[in-house]
């Protein structure tokens, strides 16, 4: 007999958490979701204050990975046992930043050296890397690093044809990068008045990376833009830049293939939902709640998109009621929005 694989057994607990009526329930207004339209988890959470999620992915088997920024390592949860370990240990660096699948079970991890208390970035330091997870033991290489780089953040992989590169976010310069994971060769595939920093504002531009279909969406955090541009087999501009939605703080996200997305708010801890048509509205937490405190990425679980992980910093960007921290988690969200 076969043996079911773990994923499908927490895809079938989490499933269970909606209420009976859940998948009845008619289209509402968001501003005024009730708790019994979704329920909120802890999936596993760090036991140090101080501690920092910027990334996550999710495993073909379920598990999670995730980047964090005070020190440089890449972790792997299993919403399972709710228990963590470390992959790996980068060199040279203190923070790990962004992640994205680019084959199976392998990644690109970017590493940096990032000053949590000014949430200053040093330019030059920054590297990708290949983990390969597709084999008992890990294998980790260098992909390349990029000394014109600013702050590298959120990435995501673009395959057409024989163009593979990784599109990664600089929120420094503003810019976004392509990378050909298999030479190494690489530079800027984008940039626009929409990613940069706000005037006057911490040198935070644009961050999230996401692509769908023939679009690369992005945030851009202190411009509080969630902004999409037609993109080439090259990785180029093939269109306009376009604003979705404006008004709140940006930082990762997810979306679903028909263009909804779920975007971190990193210090109003919440979760904003974005409709194709720009209509945004609070999805989870608030910023007096520890629900979502300090929210920084958003993935979708293997379960299909009934199911989200949030990671979080534990508001160590912005204190909930301005005096409480917390250590970062991964939150599981079983919603049937």
């Amino acid at each position: 007999m076969r043996s079911i694989p773990l994923f499908f057994v927490s895809c079938f607990v989490a499933l269970l958490a909606l209420p009976s009526f859940a998948l009845g329930l008619p289209n509402r207004n968001l501003e005024t979701r009730s708790s019994n339209s979704q329920s909120v988890s802890t999936v596993y959470q760090f036991p140090n204050v101080g501690s920092w999620i910027e990334g996550i992915a999710v495993r073909p088997n379920g598990n999670i990975l995730v980047t964090r920024t005070d020190v440089p390592e890449l972790w792997s949860i299993d919403p399972n046992s709710r228990t963590a370990s470390v992959v790996y240990t980068f060199p040279n660096a203190t923070s790990t930043v962004g992640i994205t699948a680019i084959g199976e079970d392998v990644y690109a991890v970017g590493t940096g050296i990032v000053n949590l208390t000014t949430t200053a970035a040093t330019p030059g330091s920054f590297v990708i890397w290949k983990v390969d997870l597709s084999s008992e033991t890990p294998k980790v290489t260098t992909i390349k690093a990029i000394p014109e780089g600013g702050s590298l953040d959120g990435m995501a992989y673009l395959q057409r044809g024989a163009n593979t590169n990784l599109l990664i976010a600089d929120t420094l310069e503003g810019v976004i990068w392509r990378l050909d994971p298999q030479s190494g060769n690489y530079s800027v595939a984008m940039s626009d008045q929409s990613m940069l920093p706000a005037e006057g504002s911490i040198p935070i531009g644009i961050n999230g990376v996401r692509i769908i279909d023939n679009y690369v969406y992005y945030t851009s955090s202190t411009q509080q833009k969630f902004c999409r541009v037609a993109v080439a087999d090259d990785g180029s501009a093939a269109g306009p830049f376009e604003v979705i939605a404006t008004g709140f703080f940006q930082d990762g996200f997810a979306i679903a293939p028909d263009g909804t997305a779920y975007i971190a708010t990193h210090p109003e801890n919440t979760v904003v939902k974005v409709t194709p048509q720009g209509e945004a509205s609070v999805f989870a937490g608030n910023l007096n709640s520890t629900e979502v405190a300090g929210s920084t990425d958003v993935q979708f679980s293997n379960c299909g998109y009934e199911v989200i992980y949030v990671a979080t910093n534990g508001a160590q960007g912005s204190p909930v009621n301005g005096t409480y921290t917390e250590p970062a988690k991964v939150v599981m969200i079983v919603s049937n929005w």
